[in-house]
């Protein structure tokens, strides 16, 4: 456990709200209490995070020219003055406005997660960080500039609401003095997209012990029967696979209705794989009593 100091250090941020709320696609809030609490790593960072870091000041300048407002830069951590568990890192204030600015550098492909430019239809997962910054800094609105593609710059305003204000607080509340500070586990939901990720990263590897887990049965049946059901489709995907290649011959192109099949060799240079260590998990089949 860490020292009370060390917690001090590490409070919650305004980007870790959604995965709080459960709104997170790539993390789930056990692994950010573990990360919190030092017994699991923190995310580093990959090239998009490093490349939205690297866009940041663009896109602000970008929002700057486009609206004529002036933006601040900010270097320091705010915290709320009431609930001093809430923190936020904001990417720029509004001269002579109480106007905060959230920067984003988004992939072309999440376009469909937002609405139209001018509304307030940011991504769902982004949500949750805007109101924690209106919260924290007390303020009315909140514009997120959000760049697409590398070509596209939209921008969105975010109106307070006081619904979203009891949702941050009460959420955040429970999350710092009952999972971190009392030490008590987040549950994961298996129906989480990260869920099987996060039980790897929590669970990297055993104990050597034997647990009864028969409260469980029904999902025991519907994995048997998933894997069954989904080799009957792969079987049936080999043979039209084996009808369609054995229709063409040597064929390097074979049409059919709506598009075409192809084929060509492609030549791939050897290489070694380096040690790894991960958990094998299987089912065996108990052995049937003779008669």
């Amino acid at each position: 456990m860490l020292t009370a100091e060390q917690l001090q250090n590490r409070k919650i941020g305004g980007s870790d709200v959604a995965t709080i709320l459960g709104l997170n696609p790539y993390k789930t809030a056990e692994e950010l209490r573990l990360e919190i609490l030092g017994r699991l790593p923190g995310f580093e960072g990959n090239e998009a995070t490093e490349a939205g870091e690297i866009m940041e000041e663009g896109i602000r300048q970008l929002y700057a020219k486009r609206t004529g407002r002036e933006v601040r830069r900010s270097h320091v951590t705010l915290v709320h003055p009431k609930y001093d568990w809430l923190t936020c890192h904001i990417d720029g204030r509004i001269v002579g406005e109480k106007r905060g600015l959230e920067c984003k550098n988004i992939h072309w492909r999440m376009a469909r997660y937002w609405g139209a430019e001018g509304s307030d239809e940011v991504a769902e997962y982004y949500l949750p960080q805007v109101h924690t910054y209106l919260l924290v800094m007390d303020f009315p609105v909140w514009d997120v500039a959000a760049f697409f593609g590398g070509s596209d710059l939209r921008v969105y305003e975010v109106q307070r609401l006081k619904e979203w204000d009891d949702i941050v607080v009460e959420a955040t509340h429970d999350f710092w003095y009952r999972h971190v500070l009392e030490d008590v586990p987040c549950e994961i939901s298996p129906e989480h997209p990260h869920a099987l990720d996060a039980i790897g990263r929590i669970y990297p590897g055993t104990n050597g012990e034997t647990v009864d887990i028969s409260e469980i049965e029904h999902w025991h049946k519907v994995l048997q029967d998933s894997k069954r059901i989904a080799k009957q489709y792969d079987d049936a995907a080999d043979i039209a696979k084996a009808h369609i290649l054995r229709a063409m011959g040597e064929a390097a192109v074979g049409t059919v209705p709506g598009g075409s099949y192809t084929r060509k060799v492609v030549k791939r240079k050897g290489y070694f794989v380096e040690d790894s260590e991960y958990v094998d998990f299987r089912f065996k089949a108990a052995k049937k009593e003779a008669a």
